[in-house]
């Protein structure tokens, strides 16, 4: 099911247009990874979504319930918030609460009753492993820990959507490979996500899905598998003093889609990265050639996103 559909969404503030035209669909139980440089949009996209901006032109609709016809969200914000879960960059709690009261704040915020509260809070405590820090002031926590809570706050009232913008930002990279670990799991039971983030391996590791934001306009988004295969080869990075005519020649008759020789590098793309590897291997053990180093460079995310963004 299509739950929110974004139609030529538009969104200038003064003379600068921020969002140009931004078409994109999301689907019930999509993990959307919001990517690009600083300065594109992402930020902005996400406030339309959540309905703290209003597009200039187009609309986004929204539909959790099959047996209903979609709404536009700035016209239905109410009912909307309801299904949303929204964590901004910066934290969202109040620091001079602790944890537990924090979490019940927003708990009466979004009037669930005071059993659902309780379990609610416990269950998501145990979770994000702050039951042992549910007393403690917000403002003592670690960065860690304080990016668990806003993760808390946002998931009180079970929502079918969390929005995230940068969940990641300050933490150092074991905190954010947790972090991005967690929101996989928020997904895997059955909530839709929609996160930006600079750490494009991070999302990697967890998104089914990316949109490529730049200067505004939506370079390219879609199931991210299909984006790797599509879009970019794998490529056998080789380092020698000499690479000979014969050795060469040998080369290009290996399933191969380019060659490139840069000095004493030799790059050679793949749609096959085994059966290349595999007779290049044969190749080199037979050839007098000396190979100083072999490695092999994977299609990323990373890779994707500068394929696109470089044509600008």
């Amino acid at each position: 099911m299509n739950i929110l559909q974004l139609k030529g969404i538009t969104k200038e503030f003064g003379k600068n247009v921020v969002l140009d035209d931004i078409n994109l669909d999301i689907h019930e139980g999509d993990l959307y990874g919001i990517i690009g440089p600083s300065g594109c949009g992402k930020t902005t996209l996400l406030n339309t979504i959540i309905g703290f901006h209003e597009p200039d032109e187009g609309t986004i609709q929204y539909k959790f319930d099959n047996n209903h016809a979609s709404k536009i969200i700035h016209k239905n914000l109410r009912s909307f918030h309801h299904y949303l879960g929204y964590a901004p960059q910066y934290p969202s709690f109040y620091p001079n609460l602790t944890v537990k009261e924090n979490i019940k704040h927003f708990g009466y915020f979004y009037k669930i009753k005071k059993n659902n509260l309780t379990t609610n809070m416990n269950n998501l405590l145990e979770f994000t492993q702050l039951k042992e820090h549910q007393k403690r002031l917000a403002k003592n926590l670690s960065g860690g820990m304080q990016k668990r809570l806003d993760l808390c706050c946002s998931l009180i009232h079970k929502p079918r959507l969390l929005v995230r913008d940068e969940p990641t930002d300050g933490l150092d990279p074991l905190l954010q490979d947790e972090m991005f670990q967690l929101i996989k799991e928020v997904n895997s039971h059955g909530i839709t996500v929609v996160i930006s983030s600079h750490n494009l391996s991070g999302l990697e590791s967890i998104c089914n899905k990316v949109a490529i934001l730049h200067e505004g306009k939506l370079l390219k988004a879609g199931d991210l598998k299909e984006m790797k295969k599509n879009h970019q080869k794998e490529e056998i990075h080789l380092s020698s003093e000499e690479f000979t005519p014969q050795f060469l020649s040998e080369v290009r008759r290996l399933p191969v889609a380019q060659i490139i020789q840069k000095h004493n590098r030799l790059i050679i793309s793949t749609t096959n990265i085994k059966e290349t590897l595999d007779k290049l291997l044969i190749l080199i053990e037979k050839s007098d050639v000396k190979i100083d180093d072999l490695d092999i460079k994977k299609v990323s995310l990373k890779r994707v996103f500068e394929h696109f963004t470089k044509k600008w």
